[in-house]
């Protein structure tokens, strides 16, 4: 039997793609499948037994197990995990004619950390979410994004071999403390996010970084409070001191001198942050790493993503974004949208570069996370990518941090909650209680059916006094996924007790629609028998920013009460 050949002498057939989430039990795989495995973990720490051996996993290590070896169950370290397995064949050609190959495959590598690991997620959505092949069509897409997904691991293992998994875990550390430096964080909970003891950890830590791990995220913090003050806005210091994770205002006002040398509000004065200030250049690292510097002030902002209103909500205004007909089909239609956006110069969709230059903007926030298109946009401006699936609270909070909005962020997220909380208060006297509830986009001229996970109206119905998931929403969410393919034969597996059904901006759309729940097997459903669904058109139920949730806030009880 040949034991190794280059990919690229291979060819591949892809039997079967499945994920698995928040494992709170051991899970147990089938065992010695008799295809190569490839497990990829995206989220959280386990660990996983092959061939009666331990193997740690942790975000972005693939896993690769040729057919034949034992895999036996995995055990999740961390809060929640998610893990994509991916089953397939290898051929070969040997006198003419293909013959299976089970030998090693990137030149004998079994784990593979992919830096990539945004762009391998995109990939392995893509491929999860496809529909089971039932033509050749189906067939070859389905083989075009298992073609990228091997072109990402094989640069990755051009580029360098797998990182030593001590590194990674603290690599995952590292990126916790700046992501969650509000909060309560100890070396207990940091060597548990690592997998080791507190005193390897600690060790670890201060063999690669130079530092302790509080003493380090004590810099983090100060350094969070320091864009803070940078502002210019006079925040109260009991304010700034909760926001970068001190419960204690003094305690926090001690450790900022004891880092900087001066007390925060002589800072806030200080000439060094008047120089700063009127330089007016400073640095911002975006969700997925990229570091970009920009100017203070900005004035002309190129907005390119689905949530609009979430600047408009702040008092930004952008001087482009999608076409004129987009914005005019998606966001004038909104009360709140008509005035601002009509001042707004569309751009192109797909992408008029020529437009973009001529808008000469100081910054560009893009929604796309591609990388190609991130370089290219950046070569006329700086240029930053804006997670526009991060829940609400999240986004407007990441906006206000890029341009010095705090003072306004925090009165629009109180009110934002306040009309949520009595709309739920109003919903709960009307009779409407603990259900579970279900979003699904339905085109008539094609008969697709969507689930919605983290986008549109689910953002509003699954607020905590709100409904509750079904449990396949529930993992759609679990996974950050904005929808997923269904099939109608299928539908009852994802229907919940009340049924939100979003159409196309169209009253034949809207007609068929209707006609589609008097039809088996939606006339079956239980929403449908107890007259709990609620038709809403694209415009109401496929927009998630700030300003047209608060608006659908404002209408909910009426689509409920009007079945």
């Amino acid at each position: 039997m040949i034991k190794h050949l280059p990919v690229p002498q291979l060819s591949f057939q892809l039997e079967s793609v499945k994920t698995y989430s928040n494992v709170n039990e051991p899970y147990i795989f089938e065992e010695k499948p008799n295809q190569y495995t490839f497990l990829f973990t995206t989220y959280g720490l386990g660990n996983i037994y092959i061939n009666e051996e331990k193997v740690k996993i942790s975000p972005g290590k693939l896993l690769v197990c040729l057919p034949g070896e034992d895999i036996r169950s995995l055990y999740c370290d961390s809060n929640s995990i998610t893990i994509y397995e991916l089953r397939l064949y290898a051929f070969y050609i040997k006198d003419g004619y293909p013959s299976l190959y089970k030998g090693n495959l990137f030149s004998g590598q079994t784990e593979i950390m992919i830096q990539q690991l945004s762009q391998m997620i995109t990939v392995l959505e893509q491929l999860y979410n496809l529909p089971v092949p039932e033509s050749e069509m189906d067939q070859l897409l389905r083989q075009y994004y298992f073609q990228d997904l091997l072109m990402l691991i094989c640069k990755q293992q051009e580029q360098s071999n797998h990182f030593e998994e001590s590194a990674q875990a603290l690599a995952f550390t590292l990126d916790y403390m700046h992501r969650h430096y509000d909060e309560k964080i100890t070396i207990k909970r940091l060597s548990s996010l690592a997998n080791m003891t507190t005193w390897q950890y600690s060790a670890l830590f201060q063999s690669i970084t130079g530092k302790r791990p509080l003493n380090y995220l004590t810099e983090v913090r100060i350094e969070r409070a320091k864009q803070i003050l940078r502002t210019g806005n006079e925040h109260p210091l009991r304010e700034i001191a909760l926001r970068v994770g001190y419960q204690d205002e003094y305690y926090f006002n001690r450790r900022f001198r004891q880092v900087t040398g001066i007390p925060p509000k002589i800072y806030a004065r200080s000439e060094s942050y008047t120089m700063k200030y009127q330089e007016g250049k400073r640095r911002y690292k975006d969700y997925l790493g990229n570091e970009t510097e920009f100017s203070i002030g900005l004035k002309r902002i190129l907005f390119l993503g689905e949530t609009l209103g979430d600047l408009l909500a702040l008092g930004i205004q952008p001087v482009g974004s999608y076409t004129e007909s987009f914005m005019d089909k998606i966001w004038s239609r909104q009360a709140p949208y008509k005035e601002q956006v009509s001042q707004i110069t569309g751009v192109g969709l797909p992408l008029d570069c020529n437009k973009i230059k001529a808008l000469n903007p100081d910054l560009i926030i893009m929604a796309n996370p591609d990388r190609q298109q991130y370089e290219e946009l950046s070569k006329y401006s700086p240029t930053l990518v804006f997670d526009t699936f991060a829940p609400l609270t999240s986004r407007l909070k990441t906006l206000a941090d890029i341009f010095g909005k705090w003072d306004v962020v925090y009165k629009r997220l109180d009110e934002y909650d306040a009309e949520a909380k009595l709309m739920w208060e109003s919903l709960s006297e009307e009779g409407v209680g603990a259900e579970t509830a279900t979003t699904i986009m339905y085109f008539p001229d094609t008969k697709q059916l969507y689930l919605v996970g983290i986008t549109g109206l689910s953002q509003i119905l699954y607020q905590k006094d709100g409904f509750k998931p079904t449990p396949a929403v529930d993992q759609l969410i679990k996974r950050r996924l904005g929808y997923k393919r269904i099939q109608e034969k299928d539908i009852m597996n994802y229907v919940g007790d009340r049924l939100f059904l979003i159409h196309p901006d169209s009253y034949e759309d809207k007609r068929q629609t209707e006609m589609l729940l008097k039809q088996k097997p939606w006339s079956e459903l239980e929403p449908v028998k107890n007259k709990k669904v609620h038709i809403i058109d694209v415009n109401r139920g496929w927009s998630w920013d700030y300003l047209t949730n608060q608006q659908l806030i404002r209408e909910l009880p009426d689509i409920i009460k009007h079945r």
